[in-house]
């Protein structure tokens, strides 16, 4: 399953527009937090600010100095997307360090039997063929408009 990470863009840094604000607090006015902290991973990844998003389109949710863009990414990568800033402008990609790192943590917390050794073998495994897979993802999943009703 795909997922959808929101980025900034550009040099002004991630904010949603007041359009985008008010219809959001309309429609879920018991999510309003989220907008508070609109930079927070929860807010770049829940599924119904990523719905309006889609809705709205990217422009016209961004905010007065933001570009949002939306970075695809399998659903067991989520938590290993990192979100680069530098002077406002943001990138998002996969950290493949952090699934690594990850996965040595748990060997080492495990008993370091041999089960244990295949256990991290075929999470290795499957890492990379995630990985391999989230390469395609970004290349052919382009964040489209919902249509209109």
């Amino acid at each position: 399953m795909i997922h959808w990470v929101l980025y900034s863009a550009s040099y002004g840094g991630f904010g949603f527009s007041r359009e985008f604000e008010a219809v959001f607090a309309e429609r879920f006015p018991e999510k309003c937090e989220l907008l508070e902290s609109s930079s927070s991973r929860r807010t770049r990844t829940d599924e119904d600010v990523i719905a309006l998003v889609r809705e709205l389109g990217l422009h016209r949710s961004s905010g007065p100095c933001a570009r949002l863009e939306a970075f695809p990414v399998h659903a067991e990568l989520l938590s290993a997307v990192r979100i680069e800033e530098y002077d406002g402008l943001e990138t998002a990609h996969v950290d493949e360090q952090r699934l690594f790192v990850q996965m040595f943590v748990e060997l080492m917390a495990s008993d370091g039997g041999m089960a244990s050794l295949e256990a991290t073998r075929a999470k290795y495994a499957r890492v990379r063929q995630l990985l391999a897979d989230q390469n395609i993802i970004e290349q052919t999943h382009v964040f489209e408009a919902s249509p209109r009703k």
